[in-house]
């Protein structure tokens, strides 16, 4: 029980460490003048990924017969998928200097 705590206290700790550069990234892809707005419709599109990744999820995941998640490593797919995605994206932003 210890170490699954420690496993998943640490998990928590370096996900959200993978945030700060990919803000640092967004942030150095706007002009300075417009950055404010930038980053609130940044804020905006990611809170709509989000609900858009749990409405999604809602209706991959199905619940079976004996109790367990059905589909569950469709959602893995689909999160590598996205992922890929990104790190194409992220490959053609222009940095602003």
């Amino acid at each position: 029980v210890w170490a699954l705590m420690v496993i998943c206290t640490a998990f928590f700790v370096l996900v959200s460490g993978r945030m700060i550069p990919g803000m640092a990234l967004a942030s150095s892809a706007a002009n300075p003048a417009v950055r404010g707005a930038y980053m609130t419709l940044n804020s905006a599109v990611q809170s709509s990924a989000m609900a858009l990744a749990s409405l999604l999820g809602g209706h991959v995941v199905v619940s079976q017969a004996d109790g367990t998640l059905g589909n569950y490593w469709v959602c893995a797919f689909i999160a590598l998928g996205m992922n890929a995605l990104a790190l194409l994206a992220a490959r053609r932003v222009k940095v602003q200097a």
